[in-house]
């Protein structure tokens, strides 16, 4: 009995020691889901975007059914490369309980870029493969909002 009791306390005392840290290079935010709800954009007025544009507005609609009512819409993360600019829209979680699939309003919600669009294409985010719209009519064009004539 004696050596179960100090096998039971040195196993206690193990399990409260240091825990490993993560390697160095490790992003946390990789094994984060992402925050809050999915949800598409469009363009609120297509004409208005150029290859100067750094500013433009997007018509964010939740992707889930929510009797009608997107919700907050959280900052978009935005990933600019050489030839893409992606923005994706999440928007708060909805309240528990049942919600109809009606189709959700837009909200207007306006997306600044640190540098023009220049010659690089406009994509929603949600839309690219993998993504939780990818498959969904919204991205029937694979999510371009908007491309350099050219």
């Amino acid at each position: 009995m004696r050596t179960a009791l100090t096998l039971l306390a040195l196993g206690l005392l193990v399990g409260c020691g240091p825990q490993p840290e993560p390697a160095q290079d490790a992003d946390p935010t990789d094994t984060l889901p992402p925050a809050g709800a999915a949800a598409v954009w469009t363009l609120a007025d297509r004409t208005a975007v150029t290859g100067s544009s750094t500013r433009f507005v997007a018509l964010v609609t939740r992707l889930e059914c929510n009797s009608g009512v997107t919700g907050g819409v959280l900052p978009p993360d935005v990933l600019v490369t050489e030839t893409e600019v992606v923005v994706t829209f999440a928007v708060e979680p909805r309240e528990a309980g049942n919600a109809d699939c009606q189709g959700n309003d837009q909200v207007a919600h306006d997306v600044l870029l640190d540098e023009p669009l220049e010659a690089r294409t406009l994509v929603d985010g949600q839309c690219l493969p993998g993504a939780e719209a990818a498959t969904t009519s919204h991205c029937r064009q694979g999510g371009t909002r908007w491309e350099p004539r050219g």
